[in-house]
């Protein structure tokens, strides 16, 4: 079969497509993913072959400090996503993939929330199609009255109406035409981390698949980062933001690190590499700055996590069963910030401000034995291969119909 993967956003929304594309592929099926040219090079060092979607102009976000924001939980910055980033690149990103569906025909369409021009494209050929999120909020975004959520995203969504049309939004819901999201489709996220409130029952939670490979770093950086972290036999935290923000933020790492300093702990900066970790960490033995590594190799040696709360990011600490101190920064930080406080095994430190501030959320992250609940709720998550074959499986089927 030919399976057509379509993504839009950033790392953190295609690496969990990876283990369900490879599964596929295992299964030998032909998978092509359709995402912006810097995503496209991720895809295409693990061999798939891809479609270019966009001008580059999204990859302005990471110089875009407005985006960066939790105001109104997050949702300014999903606004301004769409509205300045998806909605750009709409119309020639549907052009695009209509094309390669009436070329190439697909057996099956797979989007995932911000792919709107591959969705649209699919439903309107009626080409088979699985809507993929890992977002549970939108789900509360399709429940809300019409003139409410006409407010959100109205240029973009002023778009969809026209390239879509009513009769597309009709037949097929505007909730899944707009977001991915309908009552019956499935979410790649964990069931014992949500409430009846967020998402649907008839909603099928299949687990998150993380992909967390060594292409993301360097092997020889990794075996010193995990000597380091044993070599004296004392606990260390590790320090992120990810794939995406880690490459900004700096405010939010020097407090980090004053925080860690002020509260004694060794700690390794994972995605902090560049000038300014060069001059944090000179003369210390207390740091260790590194570039992006596979955080699965390294969390299960840290005593604790602190990091931005990007999904792919809180799932592998929860899997590790490491306790953390989210920091969010935009998007559904904010949210999984408070899953993670909800469960009892973290901190939500939005509240955060200065040094001073982020010590005192440490604190009350490491003052507290959370071990037993961490390890309570790694045995109940899904597996992350059971969740990638599960997806596998599912859009194996919805071509197979």
């Amino acid at each position: 079969m030919k399976i057509l993967i379509s993504c839009f956003g950033s790392g953190g929304d295609l690496f969990p497509l990876f283990p369900v594309a490879e599964n596929l592929r295992l299964d030998g099926h032909e998978v092509t993913f359709a995402c912006p040219r810097t995503l496209g090079l991720y895809a295409r060092a693990l061999g798939f072959a891809t479609i270019a979607l966009g001008s580059g102009h999204e990859a302005r976000v990471l110089q875009d400090d407005v985006i960066f924001t939790t105001a109104f939980g997050g949702w300014a910055s999903w606004h301004r996503t769409w509205d300045e980033y998806v909605e750009p690149a709409l119309v020639e990103s549907h052009a695009t993939v209509a094309r390669a569906i009436a070329t190439d025909r697909p057996d099956v369409v797979v989007t995932t929330t911000f792919a709107a021009a591959a969705r649209i494209a699919a439903l309107a050929a009626g080409v088979p199609h699985v809507a993929l999120s890992i977002y549970p909020q939108y789900h509360l975004l399709a429940d809300q009255p019409a003139k409410r959520a006409a407010e959100f995203a109205t240029r973009y969504r002023h778009t969809v109406h026209r390239l879509a049309g009513p009769r597309l939004q009709m037949a097929h819901g505007s909730a899944l035409v707009l977001w991915g999201v309908d009552r019956r489709g499935p979410l790649l996220h964990e069931a014992d981390l949500l409430t009846k409130d967020v998402v649907p029952p008839a909603v099928r939670i299949l687990g998150f698949p993380v992909w967390d490979s060594p292409h993301l770093g360097s092997l020889d950086e990794l075996e010193t980062t995990r000597q380091w972290m044993t070599m004296r036999g004392e606990p260390a935290l590790i320090v992120t933001q990810g794939s995406f923000i880690g490459r900004r933020g700096i405010e939010w790492w020097r407090d980090t690190v004053d925080a860690v300093t002020k509260v004694g702990r060794r700690a390794v900066l994972v995605g902090a590499s560049g000038r300014w970790a060069d001059e944090a960490v000179a003369d210390r033995d207390d740091l260790l700055a590194t570039g992006y590594l596979p955080l699965s190799e390294i969390a299960p040696l840290c005593q604790a996590a602190v990091h931005h709360g990007g999904l792919g990011t809180t799932m592998t600490f929860l899997r590790a069963g490491v306790p953390a101190l989210v920091r969010p920064q935009a998007f559904d930080q904010v949210f999984n910030a408070a899953l993670v406080e909800q469960a009892g095994v973290g901190v939500d430190g939005r509240g955060a401000d200065t040094p001073g501030d982020v010590a005192g959320y440490l604190d009350a992250l490491l003052d507290r034995d959370r071990s037993a609940v961490c390890h309570e709720l790694r045995r109940k998550l899904v597996p992350a291969e059971v969740a990638a074959r599960c997806t596998a499986d599912l859009v194996h089927s919805a071509a197979s119909r």
